[in-house]
This record gives C-alpha cells, sequence and structure tokens, in this order.
C-alpha cells in the first residue's frame, strides 16, 4: 500500500538535496531568503470553516437547474426565463476592481520568485552545474531553506536567543528533512547552550535518560529556573525527581490539555507530537496513539516524516477511520514533495470519503497554493489534469456549475504554463466566494 513506505530518492534527487543544503547554509543566501521567502501557512481549519456563499438571488439553488417551465418564481413574483441571472459575479468584480489586493498578491508572489530565482542563479554561476539542473537545484533549496526556517520557529521557545547561533547544526536526511532527533541530540552535548536550555530540550524530545543526567547535574537555582522558564515542563520535573515513573499517557493528556491538573495551559507541550513522537509514541496505549493522531490533524501540528511514522503503528482498520475522517488533510500531505507522485493512488483511496466541498477545496488548493504560489517545478498542471479526469461524476458535475470550473479547465488546456496567472478569471477565482459560486446561465450551455 502506498501510505506504508517512503518514496526513495534517484541519485540525482539525492546529489541535488546535498548540494541544497550547502548553499541554503550560505550566509549571503540565509539572510536574502529570510526577506523573500514565501511565509504563507495553509489553514486547514479556516478553509474548511469557510461558509459557502449563497447567491443573493437564488440562494443555493442555481437557477440552470431549475424545471423548465417557462417562468419560475422570486421572491418578487414570477419573470421569465431570460431574467435568470443574478448580479453576484457583477459585484464580485467590481469589488475585485475596487480593491485589487488579491491580485496584487499574486503578482508580488511572481514578482518575488523572479528576484529570488535571479539571485539564487547568480550563486549557481560558481559551481558549473548543467543548465538542466538549474530548475531542479532552485526547487530544492527552496524547500531546505523553508524546512529551516519551520525549525528555526518552532524550537524558539525552547532555545530562546540561541536559535538561530545553532541553526546550522541541523542533521539531516537524504530526502531533504531534517532528522530532527539527531538534531536535538547534537544539541543536547553541545556546551555552548546552557545547561537549562539542553534539558528543556532533552525533555520536550521525551530523551528520557538525556534528560535525567542533566537534571542531575543542575543545581538547585537552575532547577529553579527551569520551572520558571519553561513552566510547562511541571509534570516532566516531577518524573525527573523520582515521585513515580513516567506515564506517557498521562503525558499525551497534559499535552492534549484533558487532564484535571494545575499547571498553565502553556502552548510548548502541543508540540510533544512532532518533536517527542519517535520517542514516546510507541509507548502510548492505542486508545491514546489514536487520540493523539486526532489531536494533530485538528490542531494542524502534524509533520510529514511523523505522520508516517504513527500510521506504521496503526492497523488497517485504524488507518481507514483516519482516512475517513480527514480525507482533505491527508490528501494535503501528498501534495508535498517528495510525494506528490503517489498523490493520484492515495486520491483514489478517498473519493468515497471526499464531499463536494472538500473537492472544490482540494481543486482551489493545487490552483492557489501549488501552481501559482509554491516555487516549485514540479508539474501540478499535470497532476491537477490527472486527478480531475479521475474523478467520480457526482464531483465533477458539482464543480462544472461554478466559477473555478472556467479556472480549472484553464489551467488543464494551459498552452503557456508562465502566463496561466494572468487570466482574469483565474485573478478572480483566487476568492472562494467567487470560486464557489455558479457560472452563468450562458457559460454552461
Amino acid at each position: 500500500m502506498v501510505l506504508d513506505h517512503f518514496p526513495v530518492l534517484s541519485l540525482k534527487e539525492l546529489c541535488l538535496v546535498k548540494i541544497a543544503i550547502v548553499i541554503s547554509n550560505d550566509g549571503e543566501v540565509k539572510t536574502y531568503l529570510q526577506k523573500h521567502l514565501p511565509r504563507h501557512k495553509t489553514n486547514i481549519k479556516r478553509i474548511l470553516s469557510w461558509p459557502p456563499p449563497n447567491c443573493f438571488r437564488w440562494g443555493d439553488h442555481h437557477p440552470a437547474l431549475v424545471p423548465n417551465e417557462g417562468y419560475v418564481m422570486d421572491d418578487d413574483g414570477p419573470f421569465d426565463e431570460e431574467d435568470n441571472g443574478c448580479d453576484c459575479l457583477l459585484h464580485y468584480t467590481s469589488q475585485f476592481e475596487k480593491n485589487p489586493i488579491k491580485d496584487s498578491r499574486l503578482q508580488n508572489r511572481i514578482l518575488d520568485y523572479m528576484k529570488w530565482k535571479s539571485f539564487i542563479t547568480k550563486k549557481l554561476s560558481s559551481i558549473f552545474l548543467p543548465h538542466s539542473l538549474e530548475k531542479d537545484l532552485l526547487a530544492f533549496i527552496c524547500r531546505i531553506s523553508l524546512e529551516a526556517r519551520n525549525w528555526v520557529k518552532a524550537h524558539a521557545e525552547i532555545l530562546r536567543s540561541s536559535v538561530d547561533l545553532f541553526s546550522s547544526n541541523l542533521q539531516w536526511k537524504s530526502h531533504g528533512k531534517i532528522n530532527k532527533e539527531q538534531t536535538a541530540k547534537s544539541l543536547i552535548r553541545n556546551m555552548e547552550l546552557s545547561i537549562r536550555e539542553r534539558y528543556a530540550l532533552a525533555s520536550f524530545y521525551c530523551f528520557k535518560d538525556e534528560a535525567l543526567k542533566l537534571w542531575n547535574k543542575m543545581t538547585w537555582g537552575e532547577k529553579y529556573l527551569v520551572g520558571y522558564d519553561y513552566p510547562s515542563l511541571g509534570v516532566w520535573n516531577k518524573w525527573m525527581k523520582g515521585v513515580s515513573a513516567i506515564d506517557w499517557d498521562i503525558l499525551a493528556d497534559y499535552t492534549l490539555w484533558r487532564a484535571p491538573h494545575d499547571l498553565p495551559r502553556n502552548r510548548l507541550w502541543k508540540f510533544f507530537f512532532f518533536l517527542g513522537v519517535r520517542s514516546s509514541f510507541t509507548k502510548l496505549s492505542q486508545e491514546k496513539k489514536l487520540q493523539w493522531l486526532d489531536n494533530c490533524f485538528k490542531e494542524e501540528i502534524y509533520d510529514l516524516d511523523e505522520f508516517h511514522f504513527c500510521l506504521s503503528y496503526l492497523d488497517a482498520h485504524e488507518k481507514e477511520n483516519i482516512f475517513k475522517k480527514y480525507p482533505f488533510h491527508v490528501l494535503l500531505y501528498f501534495l508535498d514533495w517528495p510525494l506528490q507522485d503517489e498523490f493520484l493512488e492515495v486520491a483514489d483511496l478517498m473519493w468515497s470519503y471526499l464531499t463536494e466541498r472538500m473537492f472544490f477545496h482540494v481543486l482551489h488548493f493545487i490552483i492557489y497554493e501549488k501552481i501559482i504560489r509554491e516555487w516549485s517545478e514540479y508539474n501540478y498542471f499535470y497532476l491537477l489534469k490527472k486527478f480531475w479526469y479521475g474523478s467520480p461524476i457526482h464531483l465533477k458535475e458539482c464543480i462544472q456549475s461554478k466559477k473555478i470550473y472556467e479556472a480549472l479547465m484553464i489551467a488543464i488546456h494551459c498552452q503557456n504554463q508562465s502566463t496561466f496567472h494572468n487570466e482574469l478569471v483565474v485573478k478572480f477565482c483566487a476568492d472562494f466566494d467567487y470560486a464557489y459560486h455558479f457560472r452563468e446561465r450562458d457559460d454552461m450551455s
């Protein structure tokens, strides 16, 4: 089954990852990318809670679907079929023209990419890389840099002011993801960090032996400051004192905020899932494993590598329940490198669970978060085309009545991919309300 294994990279990709890591560690590149890397993060919770708009005139019924009886009724009485349009799309387009912020954001994204590409290309000129590999390497450098920045963000409240100083010590996996456990262990041994930071790092990664050694080395004052700087470690510190043995399920309850405890609701323990998961997940009861996976989807704190790791400890029925409950989340996972080649196979497993609105959002996500926003050379146009043609009839019929269908068809039949984002309907459909609205009847004939 595709979800049971992680893709194996080609020799070319492995080499490009190594080169990208070296280039991304360059001081000048780091400074430049901090300013120009895309900072947008997908908020799945916000997307799925977005209320679909009702037509000002027709509510949730498209006029083209009204039985052909010569006339239909609206609030003002009967009118001819020729008068079955609405003013919504004119309203949306006029609002867009009055306030073209969305358009400028799309244009700025393209402009940022061109500036970034020019800067990195100059850097690459010194290593005599074949021109045919430049595009792929640009995408890898972007991914590696984003991965490093996300690591810094995730560890900022643990390492405090030291986090940027030690970001160059990151340990990498062959597929371009940070080996968080090896990086953490390396930093825990680094005497340049304070013992309190090293202890906190060992604790949040659930390295019991390393944390206990550091706890026993700390003075009373240092232990007091640990409690002050990291109040959410209170329950863990009690275990380090030897009051009782570590109960991993109780720890999970603290991270889920389900336990009746007297500790402040410090958000640091929410990172337990993707920091300490490889040390603690296997020690949880099966019930708590499922609770944690459920929570990670709700809170959007999952990580690609850890997601695969956790799935390997579920049986087929438990996996099926996860896919049934979170098909949208799972599909978005497989839109990220290096899993895109598995996306269509995973989609085949999810069709029976996808609602019409979820299907709309996946299409919108591919167009506006991958094709337009992402600095990637992956052929998402092809992926979008295959995804659309492989979708069930009832999902297609839903989309065919929406404005996004016009943007979708432009993408599928696009002859010049570099100018795709300049199409007017593509710009307008960046707005959920416009994209989800009914198409004009003339356009549906």
